[in-house]
């Protein structure tokens, strides 16, 4: 349990981690993927991200953003060399926002034919509202 939380919370956000996990390793063909505590791993390996549209408390949000936040986790893991980004991601924190963003949105649109189902529309949908939330209104 973390500072503060009951047993319910705890356990709601467990379950919520444990589906995303589950997801991320269908849709990324990686059964050593994990998320615990809004971290991603694969195997022992910590995957750090930028971006803010996913970094998410599954417990804490819709069902369809924490899909959204898996579906998106699981397409990354599939189609980025997660070793290469790394390596040329650069180290100021904005630019390195920027840069996380362009390769999920890289990712996310090379997901199949056959992975375009209602659920997982409607999952990216709330999940580019929130994106569009999160960059706020477009200069005039």
């Amino acid at each position: 349990m973390g500072p503060g939380e009951d047993l319910t919370t705890t356990v709601r956000r467990r379950r919520a981690e444990r589906r995303g996990a589950a997801i991320v390793r269908a849709v990324g063909c990686r059964p050593d993927a994990e998320l615990r505590g809004g971290t991603l791993r694969l195997g022992q390996r910590r995957v750090g991200l930028a971006s803010p549209h996913l970094a998410a408390d599954l417990g804490e949000v819709s069902p369809a953003r924490a899909r959204g936040v898996a579906d998106s986790l699981g397409l990354l893991v599939c189609h980025s060399d997660l070793d290469l980004h790394r390596e040329l991601a650069p180290s100021e924190p904005l630019e390195r926002v920027v840069f996380d963003l362009l390769e999920q949105l890289r990712c996310e649109s090379l997901r199949s034919s056959g992975n375009k189902g209602e659920v997982v529309r409607k999952s990216f949908a709330a999940l580019i509202s929130l994106i569009i939330q999160l960059l706020g209104p477009a200069p005039a």
